[in-house]
């Protein structure tokens, strides 16, 4: 994530997918994050749906999120929009120190 201010984080993201017999698929996301605790995004799959999401956690273990897609493809008028709840708990200790380089795993 990148600092944008003391209360706003951004957190962009992309997958790459390759299956065999479909072609590959990019996802980009960015999400605005308040206070590390109310997030806010916009997602895009490529040439297939794009989507709102918002979330907040409510402690150090638990987050809940909602996610709106919207198909953007050829068969659009027959698919229907998703609607996805999530909810997040971290097991094990919350506090943890991220690896700062690759070079402790020697």
């Amino acid at each position: 994530s990148f600092e944008v201010s003391d209360k706003i984080q951004i957190r962009p993201s992309m997958l790459l997918k390759a299956v065999s017999g479909a072609p590959v698929q990019f996802d980009y996301n960015a999400v605005l994050s308040f206070y590390r605790m109310v997030d806010v995004g916009v997602s895009y799959r490529s040439g297939d749906a794009a989507g709102l999401l918002t979330g907040i956690t409510l402690n150090e273990r638990v987050t809940i999120n909602y996610v709106y897609e919207m198909p953007l493809n050829l068969f659009a008028k027959t698919t229907i929009q998703t609607h996805e709840v999530g909810l997040r708990y971290r097991f094990g200790n919350v506090h943890y120190q991220a690896i700062q380089s690759p070079r402790f795993f020697n």
